[in-house]
């Protein structure tokens, strides 16, 4: 999942339940169940994205995600991020990534077919 150019850094885990380990730097995420991908997003600031997705007030834990989330209720959640400084590249990679593995919960970017 690495583009060319040396701007990229590797992939590293995190837990999507506590997203204050992340970095406030743009860059792309991808969310698992288990082994299956299910979200995968970029942002200019995945810490900043990531708490986005949470309940107002809430310090973590396992029901982290508000009711409203999709991922509200599921268990087993786990994370991987990279970083850029490149602007867009973050963006790009994204793109790329849901129309290769097609996760559950990116439905605005599915195509349609007629």
């Amino acid at each position: 999942m690495k583009p060319s150019g040396q701007t990229w850094r590797a992939w590293k885990v995190f837990d999507p339940n506590n997203p204050r380990t992340l970095p406030r730097l743009p860059g792309v995420y991808v969310i698992f169940q288990g082994s299956v991908v299910i979200y995968v997003g970029s942002s200019k600031c995945v810490r900043h994205r990531l708490q986005g997705h949470r309940l107002d007030g809430h310090t973590g834990g396992s029901n982290y995600y508000s009711k409203s989330s999709a991922w509200a209720g599921l268990v087993g959640l786990t994370g991987k991020f990279c970083t850029t400084h490149r602007l867009g590249e973050w963006s790009m990679l994204e793109t790329r990534l849901i129309y290769r593995l097609r996760p559950a919960f990116n439905v605005h970017h599915r195509r349609v077919v007629i």
